[in-house]
């Protein structure tokens, strides 16, 4: 069940585009899930992520979409990275549920990198 991932530390390794850097370092994103879906046959993940920077603006959400029909967010849950599209609005605005939804369904208007999500291991 993926609400099961809300709240979940996640570590995003990012491989296009190969020069990235964010707040928490080089090709890396650090952050949480704050909001899932799975409606409509499309699984999506909203990540609260370290800061980025792009064409001036601040970007501190990205919604993660899986790349591969046959993986599954819920995954994560035991340890599997899952390759993933994370879609970020270019202007930083942190978009709810509806408008992922629609962004989702028209497939325009939204910038991303290539990489992949994790669960980040707590230290004990």
């Amino acid at each position: 069940m993926l609400k099961e991932l809300i709240n979940k530390n996640v570590l995003i390794s990012i491989g296009e585009p190969w020069d990235f850097v964010s707040n928490a370092g080089e090709n890396i994103l650090t952050g949480y899930i704050d909001l899932v879906s799975g409606e409509n046959g499309t699984e999506w993940l909203r990540c609260n992520i370290s800061p980025f920077s792009s064409k001036g603006n601040i970007i501190t959400n990205v919604v993660a979409v899986k790349r591969y029909a046959d993986q599954n967010f819920n995954s994560l849950l035991v340890s599997e990275r899952i390759t993933s599209n994370l879609l970020y609005e270019p202007t930083g605005r942190i978009l709810d549920s509806d408008q992922i939804a629609e962004v989702l369904q028209e497939q325009t208007g939204m910038n991303f990198l290539v990489g992949s999500v994790q669960l980040a291991v707590s230290a004990s």
